[in-house]
C-alpha cells in the first residue's frame, strides 16, 4: 500500500493531517510528522485495526491524541492501556 498525506485547513478551525498507509509508514510518517508540529496543531493517531500493543507503541513515541472509529472498539484498547500517560486523549 501506498502512503499518502493530506493537510486540511478550514476557515479558523484546526488544521487536519490525514495520514494513510500501512502501519509500517504510519510510525514514519509520525515521527516525521511530530517533529513539525506546534500547539496549534494536534496530531491524531486512528487506532483502527491495530492492536493495543501497537498503541502502546505510538504513545511511547510521543503520540498524545487518539481515535477510534466506533466505542465498541476503543473500550477495550483504552482499558488494556490504562497505565498510559494521564496526558493521552481519546
Amino acid at each position: 500500500m501506498s502512503s499518502s498525506l493530506h493537510v486540511v485547513r478550514a476557515g479558523r478551525g484546526p488544521t487536519v493531517i490525514l495520514v494513510h498507509g500501512s502501519a509500517t509508514d504510519h510510525a514514519t510518517w509520525t515521527i516525521q510528522i511530530a517533529s513539525a508540529l506546534t500547539e496549534e496543531v494536534r496530531l491524531v493517531g486512528v487506532t483502527k485495526t491495530q492492536p493495543p500493543e501497537a498503541v502502546a507503541e505510538a504513545i511511547a513515541a510521543g503520540l498524545r491524541d487518539l481515535g477510534e472509529n466506533r466505542v465498541q472498539e476503543a473500550e477495550p484498547k483504552i482499558a488494556a492501556l490504562s497505565a498510559a500517560p494521564p496526558d493521552v486523549r481519546w
